[in-house]
């Protein structure tokens, strides 16, 4: 399956609580009415209020290794709220635990089930959000 595949896949998954899942599709102006969303991160491309991240991709015996971000986007940045995560952000990630675990394939398009390497609180200029760190394997 391809790299298109599994994304495609990911931008699909209804996750309890969560408003829209964008998939790499944000909108220019992500408010508050539509949060919390689900945004894929990728080089080469730039989210509203996100920071770019280099896409690691490791060749080796036709798969692919492929590390990347999903964000749960759950408010926006302010400076009279810290860069915290709430007891209803708790929830979020409890929901997005329960999708990860009914589709670990994406559908059957990783070889593997996909792994989450780490879970970080992130804030970026306009957005708080949970970052799950992703490493999918792919057939090349």
């Amino acid at each position: 399956m391809s790299l298109k595949t599994a994304v495609d896949n990911i931008g699909a998954w209804a996750v309890t609580g969560v408003t829209t899942n964008y998939g790499m599709q944000a909108p220019a102006s992500l408010t508050d009415t539509k949060l919390p969303a689900l945004v894929v991160e990728l080089a080469g491309g730039r989210q509203p209020g996100l920071a770019t991240v280099p896409l690691d991709v490791n060749l080796a015996g036709g798969r692919a290794q492929v590390v990347l971000n999903h964000l749960l986007v759950y408010r926006s940045a302010s400076l009279d709220r810290p860069e915290t995560m709430t007891y209803g952000t708790l929830a979020l990630v409890d929901n997005y635990l329960a999708k990860v675990k009914a589709d670990w394939t994406l559908s059957a398009a990783l070889l593997e089930p996909l792994a989450i390497l780490d879970i970080q609180l992130v804030g970026y200029s306009r957005f708080v959000a949970v970052k799950f760190i992703h490493k999918w394997v792919l057939k090349v």
